[in-house]
Formats: structure tokens, C-alpha cells, sequence
């Protein structure tokens, strides 16, 4: 049966074995596991570690023991309005949601602990019109008004900034790029 620490809650963040981290300074494998669990979201859309969670829990799941219950379900809620989504699919486990309200749940589950960095993977992905314009004004706001960096791959490109990863370096797109723009990563073929 998987964990349900939160300190495991992201397992595709996993970072074993993976060198030298930095946020703020150089972090200790002790930092790093704090890092990850109060300031970076991350939107994945294979669900929840335990598959029988209701989506009212499986969003809440990150706030357990950094604020009261009542206050949790408050903000769980809150994140899902904000989101469009019906206040009846708050019971819905896994299995019973459309890929559409699982893009949009994974979403909630990661901005729901407002962290600092916010990793997602197409955040419109199998969602109406409606929704797409909804949930990219919401990373906006969230990017403008509370100082949220967000990170996403956008197959439309409609982003405040557009960069694109080649041969190991975070480039953006336009003319030639200062090298002070340039993000440069160690080479995986090293």
C-alpha cells in the first residue's frame, strides 16, 4: 500500500541520487524534503496515491498538519471554485471524474498550499474552451498577485514569458538571447 506521509505526497518529484540542489543557497537533503513539500506544487495527473480519496480530500491532502481541518476544507473549497469546478464532484474519487476534472483536481491539489513554484505539465489539457481560459487567468493571477512562479509546457505558447530547453540550455524565445537570459543546465551526456 503507498504511503500516505505527506513528505511522499509527490512521488515524481523523487530526488535520489540526483547531485547538488540549490533554492535560496545550497540545500541539505533535510532542507530539500521541506523544499519540496511547502514551496513547490506540482500538478500530476495519475491521481492520488491512495485512489479511494474524494477529491475534497486528495486536495486537502498537502494541508494536513499545517492548519485546522475546518480551515483546510475552507481553502480545498475555495481552490476548487476557483477552478470551475461543481461542488458535487467534491465526493467523486479518482476513478469517477473525467480526465477534464482530473486535470483541473491535480491543479487544485497543487496550488492548494500556495507554493512558491508551481510545476506543471499542460494545464489545459482535455478542458473546453471555458475552462482553458479560466484556468490560464487563474495562473496569471496567481503568477501577478501572489508572486507564484509557474512553470508549465503550453502547447498554445500563451505564456508572460516563452522559453524553450535545447541542448541543455533554458532559452528565450526571440532574437538571439543575452547570455545573461541563458539558464544553462550540466549536460546529461557528461
Amino acid at each position: 500500500m503507498p504511503s500516505t506521509d505527506p513528505a511522499h505526497a509527490d512521488p515524481v518529484l523523487s530526488l535520489e541520487g540526483v547531485g547538488r540542489w540549490f533554492w535560496r543557497g545550497e540545500l541539505s537533503r533535510d532542507e530539500l524534503q521541506r523544499v519540496r513539500r511547502h514551496e513547490i506544487g506540482f500538478a500530476d495527473r495519475s491521481g492520488p496515491l491512495e485512489p479511494e480519496l474524494t477529491v475534497l480530500d486528495h486536495v486537502a491532502f498537502p494541508l494536513i498538519g499545517t492548519m485546522p481541518r475546518a480551515a483546510a476544507q475552507r481553502r480545498t473549497r475555495e481552490k476548487l471554485d476557483e477552478l470551475g469546478l461543481d461542488p458535487a464532484c467534491g465526493g467523486l474519487t479518482w476513478a469517477e471524474m473525467t480526465d477534464g476534472e482530473r486535470t483541473l483536481v491535480s491543479l487544485a491539489h497543487a496550488i492548494v498550499r500556495r507554493p512558491r513554484l508551481l510545476l506543471v505539465d499542460d494545464p489545459t489539457s482535455n478542458l473546453g474552451v471555458h475552462e482553458r481560459e479560466r484556468t490560464m487567468g487563474l495562473l496569471a493571477r496567481l503568477a501577478s498577485q501572489e508572486g507564484m512562479a509557474v512553470l508549465m509546457t503550453a502547447p498554445d505558447m500563451a505564456a508572460h514569458q516563452v522559453h524553450v530547453l535545447s541542448g541543455g540550455e533554458l532559452l528565450p524565445v526571440g532574437p538571439e538571447p543575452a547570455d545573461e537570459n541563458v539558464l544553462r543546465f550540466p549536460d546529461a551526456r557528461a
